[in-house]
């Protein structure tokens, strides 16, 4: 969504509208202008409910949390990322004895 900005008989009106409109033409985005002021209103009152309820926040912050390190464990590239804190014990001990320069009895 964009800002826009139309005038008439001296008067504003600020709406948001779908960034196609502004790229593509104005046939390119089914979607309606919506008036800025009635879309602010209803964004300050999610707000404010969300504000309300502090647990709800905690709990939604715990639910991404939870998805996020699920993400991280699951993908060799993350693992990669945490570099010997991640990975297994034999792996550097493995590694350690082959780059010691005294090699086995």
């Amino acid at each position: 969504m964009t800002t826009h900005t139309a005038k008439r008989d001296d008067k504003l009106y600020h709406y948001y509208r779908c960034h196609r409109n502004v790229d593509y033409g104005r046939h390119s985005c089914r979607q309606r202008m919506e008036r800025a002021q009635k879309a602010e209103e209803a964004m300050w009152a999610f707000v404010s409910r969300a504000l309300e309820d502090p647990g709800r926040i905690l709990a939604g912050m715990d639910a991404l949390i939870g998805r996020k390190r699920a993400e991280l464990r699951g993908t060799p590239s993350a693992k990669l990322k945490r570099g010997w804190r991640g990975s297994p014990r034999w792996t550097r001990s493995a590694a350690a004895t082959s780059s010691s320069p005294h090699k086995g009895a």
